[in-house]
């Protein structure tokens, strides 16, 4: 959530930044 550009260009990033709140 930090660099949503980042996400959008990787997606998988979505998943790490998941695991990661939890």
């Amino acid at each position: 959530m930090q660099m949503p550009e980042l996400v959008e260009l990787s997606p998988s990033s979505l998943m790490d930044a998941n695991a990661r709140a939890r």
